[in-house]
């Protein structure tokens, strides 16, 4: 990530539960043009018309201005030419962190989106589009499918990674992955979201997002809180 974009993360709760985060995110396009990435869901009998219906609706609030989203539903044959005139890319959540990073990784969409990044676009990610963002994908105990297992990220927070659907009751897989992977998570309620620039993360939401350091601190930051994230390591 460079100075010149953001990075969104939610945690994956509905439309009321983001409300502040999209609004924000909203509020930073400067052309209000951006590239929707469904594919991760499993599609209805309409194919992904739902999805469209849904995230238009859900951001279109937040513009006086109509919204120009284009929803890609096939990652195959494109370039970054074909993105180039987004202000940002929105990744959805997904039915399993693996399959989604295991298509982004066979398309070859992922050196299209960190060049993209590279040159000063945004990115939002919603649940599992959030996890994928992080060092590494096993944060949620996710079983993996048998012809993909590699549990790397797209690393755009350095050695940190992403938890989201916080809840006390989900801490043991938590700690499990802190035993692991020996390296600090940032774990966002439903009812949160963050956003990342200049190595520094700005809590927007409704409840508090916590960053766990592996054998040292605990640290909760409130919402609109900000923290430099290196100096939380």
């Amino acid at each position: 990530m460079n100075s010149k974009n953001k990075l969104f993360i939610s945690g994956g709760g509905h439309a009321q539960d983001t409300r502040l985060l999209d609004r924000y995110f909203v509020s930073s396009l400067k052309n209000r043009k951006i590239l929707y990435i469904p594919v991760g869901l499993e599609r209805s009998f309409t194919g992904y018309d739902e999805c469209y219906e849904w995230i238009t609706s859900t951001l279109s609030a937040y513009s006086e201005k109509p919204l120009e989203i284009e929803m890609w539903v096939n990652l195959h044959n494109k370039s970054y030419s074909d993105i180039s005139d987004k202000d940002a890319v929105y990744i959805g959540g997904a039915k399993n962190s693996y399959t989604l990073m295991r298509e982004f990784k066979e398309t070859e969409f992922i050196d299209i989106l960190k060049t993209f990044l590279e040159a000063g676009g945004s990115l939002y990610g919603g649940s599992t589009g959030a996890i994928i963002t992080g060092k590494y994908i096993s944060t949620f105990g996710e079983i993996p499918p048998k012809d993909y297992n590699c549990d790397e990220g797209l690393g755009l927070i350095g050695n940190m990674s992403i938890f989201c659907h916080h809840t006390l009751e989900r801490k043991s897989s938590i700690l499990n992955f802190l035993k692991d992977k020996k390296l600090p998570l940032i774990s966002i309620p439903e009812s949160s979201g963050a956003v990342i620039q200049n190595n520094t993360l700005k809590v927007i939401g409704f409840s508090p997002v916590t960053v766990f350091i592996p054998n040292s601190k605990t640290i909760v930051i409130d919402p609109e809180a900000t923290m430099n994230i290196e100096k939380m390591l």
